[in-house]
């Protein structure tokens, strides 16, 4: 899990949003239907906010089909006034892997206390050995066992990923003498594409944990 900005919103949103404020004629307050045109602009707009990446567990997600659900932070059934609103929407996974659950096909409508929005719960959040974890108790419940981020596929999916950063540092200085500025420089490189690597933020973690060593 990485931190969320909000992003550019969705004028289509937006829009749809103020018509059923006014109770315009054929505009219905449902999200079930909302006009597909208006679904494929969210669903793009979160890709590109969240750099192609679930904001819960960090897989890969696209902006079709399958690729990606559009989740309500503030379930719907819990708060219908915010169906429609930009900044409580979340793009996740479809939360399969194999015979397991995660994200939101795992939390159902449950509340959460573990937000992605608010920096201070992502500072909070550790990785070691591939788990995932918080330093308070209740956004370690949500991470753990609301989201199920501790499946067996996910720890390994996340150690091969900060290994396959580290392999990548070495081949460029095999003696494993990296200065800050080079890691830095590394990281804004891959930061700044609009796929981010799947799991980086367990890479931003590894980076900001050895510059805190270091200080």
């Amino acid at each position: 899990m990485r931190l969320l900005e909000h992003g550019a919103r969705v004028p289509e949103l937006d829009e749809h949003q103020a018509a059923v404020r006014r109770g315009a004629d054929g505009c219905s307050p449902d999200w079930d239907d909302l006009p597909s045109e208006t679904k494929a602009a969210v669903q793009s707009a979160l890709v590109q906010r969240q750099g192609g990446l679930c904001a819960y567990c960090m897989r890969r997600i696209r902006a079709s089909g399958e690729g990606i659900r559009i989740e309500h932070y503030e379930a719907r059934s819990h708060a219908p006034d915010l169906c429609f609103e930009w900044t409580n929407l979340l793009g996740v996974c479809h939360g399969r892997l194999q015979q397991e659950r995660t994200c939101d096909a795992r939390r159902g409508n449950r509340p959460l206390s573990i937000d992605p929005r608010r920096e201070e719960h992502i500072a909070k959040i550790r990785y070691n050995r591939g788990r995932i974890s918080a330093s308070e108790d209740a956004l370690h419940r949500d991470l753990d066992e609301t989201l199920g981020l501790n499946v067996a596929t996910l720890c390994r999916n996340r150690e091969d990923a900060l290994r396959g950063f580290l392999e990548s540092l070495e081949k460029q200085k095999p003696d494993r003498t990296w200065p800050a500025d080079f890691i830095r420089r590394k990281l804004a490189h891959l930061a700044s594409r609009a796929e981010l690597p799947e799991y980086f933020g367990v890479v931003e973690y590894w980076a900001r944990k050895r510059d805190d060593r270091r200080r």
